[in-house]
């Protein structure tokens, strides 16, 4: 599997940043972008009460209506998006969506954990997960929705691993951390001084190697390190942000930092 890694582009005078998504989506129209912590609280579903969120939307000139939108629970539940309708869609409870609708955008909130993206190669089918520690492996049950429905294989599908907390801030007890290993491999976590860290991203690249995918591009900023990303583990409960992430077919605003 080929892996590129990548960083978030900056935009300026905007409240997000573009998630730098290869040529294979681009050219069919597909784009993605991440509110920073400054965008304030999207929280989890019902866009439609959310003030920072209804706000951010605006802001982007993006039409609320296509925005499908979940309960997100760390499950690995996976949700087949079959209209436009938010409604529809607001008060199921998963973690993950898959459409074939064209001019559906697909969204989940993040604070640490990853946002994670995949797309066959005419784009037809594109699919947007919420994974961290508790719903690592929703990236398998994914496949196996497309397989089911629309007789797809890894194989037809590029990815790419959106910004999330990395192995050098995600420290957790042992119980977790042999646990994390023990189903997802050694080389799925490092200890160090004492301390132990899981690797999420390694996680998911040896599943989708495993898989067969194509490519994958891997962002790499680090949430917990980055101040300008949204993280729980770095600013609590009660001062942490949870970000939005929009994945789909709409224009982003031009200007940028890059």
């Amino acid at each position: 599997m080929e892996i590129a890694c990548k960083s978030i582009h900056l935009q300026k005078d905007h409240y997000y940043a573009k998630i730098p998504l290869p040529d294979s989506a681009l050219k069919h129209g597909l784009h993605s972008i991440i509110s920073l912590h400054e965008a304030g609280h999207m929280s989890l579903p019902l866009c439609h009460s959310i003030p920072d969120r209804k706000m951010f939307l605006e802001s982007l000139q993006l039409y609320s209506a296509r925005v499908v939108a979940l309960v997100q629970t760390h499950s690995r539940d996976v949700v087949e998006v079959t209209e436009c309708n938010p409604d529809k869609y607001a008060c199921q409870e998963a973690d993950g969506l898959v459409t074939a609708l064209p001019g559906a955008i697909l969204s989940v909130t993040v604070a640490d954990c990853l946002p994670i993206f995949l797309w066959n190669r005419d784009a037809s089918i594109f699919c947007l997960l919420h994974s961290g520690w508790k719903g690592t492996g929703i990236l398998k049950n994914a496949f196996s929705m497309i397989d089911e429905r629309f007789g797809l294989g890894p194989c037809s599908f590029e990815a790419c691993i959106g910004p999330g907390i990395g192995a050098c801030c995600y420290s957790v007890n042992q119980e977790r951390y042999n646990d994390f290993c023990g189903h997802f491999g050694d080389e799925c976590g490092r200890q160090k001084e004492g301390q132990f860290f899981l690797d999420l991203r390694r996680a998911n690249l040896r599943m989708m190697e495993e898989a067969g995918i194509a490519g994958c591009t891997v962002i790499t900023d680090c949430t917990c390190c980055n101040p300008l990303l949204g993280s729980y583990r770095r600013d609590g409960k009660d001062g942490f942000h949870n970000m939005m992430v929009l994945f789909g077919r709409f224009a982003p605003l031009k200007k940028s930092m890059e």
